[in-house]
């Protein structure tokens, strides 16, 4: 049975209601984070808005489907965003674009240590394990003694208090 989304204003809440719970539960199989899960949901039916005419057979192939290439983009842009700031803090200081280049870098990475050492003593711990280590959020909380969450809101929290501190530069 065909529907389209511009005359049954009811298909996009009653698609919602059905499949809500099991979409949540695979955006946080993958993004392990239940605010990025909850946005990348309201995404995901924002989307489908747009879609014409909705198959009531194909509706739950076509949510999926959707919320599958959502997330290989977000993964894709977080490995992206990860190369890059790491490739700017570990070697922008090594290159040879010029003393200026060189300080810039040296001060950008004093103030990020500045404010990792401002932070609570067990988030700038594990947000060090992350970044520095490159150890995954689970293999933290073993190693720490402490839910995988517990980790992931440090990981979180310390992310956003840097990205802060650069937007205030």
């Amino acid at each position: 049975m065909m529907l389209t989304t511009r005359n049954d204003k009811n298909l996009i809440t009653d698609l919602y209601k059905r499949y809500h719970d099991d979409l949540k539960r695979y955006f946080l199989s993958y993004l392990h984070n239940e605010m990025d899960a909850d946005d990348m949901l309201q995404n995901v039916f924002v989307r489908i808005m747009n879609v014409d005419v909705i198959d009531n057979t194909t509706a739950k192939s076509l949510l999926f489907t959707t919320a599958h290439r959502m997330v290989i983009d977000e993964l894709r842009h977080r490995a992206c965003v990860k190369q890059a700031t790491s490739d700017y803090l570990h070697s922008a200081s090594l290159c040879e674009s010029g003393p200026a280049r060189r300080v810039e870098a040296t001060n950008l990475l004093r103030l990020v240590e500045k404010r990792i050492n401002e932070m609570p003593a067990q988030r700038a711990r594990i947000f060090s394990m992350y970044r520095i280590d490159e150890m995954k959020a689970k293999e933290i909380a073993q190693k720490a003694g402490l839910s995988q969450r517990t980790v992931e809101h440090h990981i979180y929290m310390a992310t956003q208090e840097i990205r802060q501190m650069a937007v205030n530069l």
